[in-house]
């Protein structure tokens, strides 16, 4: 273009040419801003779209770390640690670590088998081994069809049959005043009820049961126990109990054989639950 009087000098365009807005998007080359044309500060959380960070993008950290925040809210790495350890919570403002178990005698309670009590009795053999030191068994709501009932129960022994007549101990029933309902030492099989209420509606024994170490040749096996029964008096009954095996010098306990004595028929829920109970140092 042909100029009328005198040319202007030549000089560089500068940003201060250019009035805001008449460079757009469209007229940027291909990979012209690099990483040395963005500041520092202009790239903030609200340029980045939620989830746009993958795990490719992230520092690389080392193999068994945790990601946490120290206290004054800035990420930290919390150092791997050794086989065997748990994380530990050190409380608030610190991040957790990793740390050995306390020695000392830790128990661990497992839930291992349930069963329906049905008829007149059920056998729930084999039900004891060598996993486990001793176990917990809870009696949900076992009834009877009939009235004045007995729930008792034996040991199965290794050889298969049920051990009759090999227990020592003590049974104390009170009703829900107090007052001492029975209280008989027990040449024969543990006796959970004496004069249970025969109502099929009723909640009917609810119990706890302890036994520890049934297979055990060279102990005797203990057991002890903890419950509560409608009896026939329309009161209900709190009942305790415990003793032993006497034929422990001979004789695993592997099973429970629980039976219903004096007629009658296993009613409501009648549920069983077996825990066992590991003693480890």
């Amino acid at each position: 273009m042909a100029y009328i009087g005198k040319a202007p000098a030549n000089s560089a365009l500068t940003a201060d040419d250019i009035t805001d807005g008449i460079i757009g998007a469209d007229k940027l080359a291909t990979n012209s801003v690099t990483t040395v044309k963005v500041s520092d500060t202009n790239i903030t959380s609200g340029k980045l779209a939620d989830n746009a960070i993958t795990l490719a993008k992230m520092a690389s950290g080392t193999d068994g770390n945790l990601i946490s925040y120290d206290a004054s809210g800035n990420p930290v790495a919390v150092a791997t640690g050794n086989d065997g350890q748990v994380l530990t919570s050190t409380g608030a403002g610190s991040p957790p670590v990793f740390e050995t178990i306390p020695s000392g005698d830790v128990s661990n309670m497992v839930q291992l088998a349930t069963t329906t009590l049905s008829g007149t009795a059920t056998g729930w053999n084999g039900i004891f081994t060598s996993a486990y030191d001793s176990y917990m068994i809870l009696f949900d709501q076992v009834g009877s069809t009939a009235t004045g009932t007995q729930i008792k129960f034996k040991f199965y022994n290794e050889t298969g049959a049920t051990s009759d007549n090999t227990y020592r101990g003590r049974t104390e029933i009170y009703d829900s005043a107090g007052i001492e309902r029975s209280q008989n030492w027990q040449n024969a099989y543990p006796q959970f009820t004496s004069n249970m209420d025969g109502n099929s509606t009723g909640t009917g024994l609810i119990c706890r049961l302890y036994i520890d170490q049934p297979l055990n040749p060279t102990i005797q096996t203990k057991i002890s126990w903890l419950g509560a029964y409608d009896r026939t008096d329309g009161n209900f009954a709190y009942t305790l109990g415990g003793g032993g095996t006497t034929d422990y010098a001979t004789r695993e306990h592997t099973g429970l054989y629980i039976f219903n004595e004096g007629g009658g028929s296993f009613t409501g829920r009648a549920r069983v639950t077996l825990y066992g109970i590991k003693v480890t140092t």
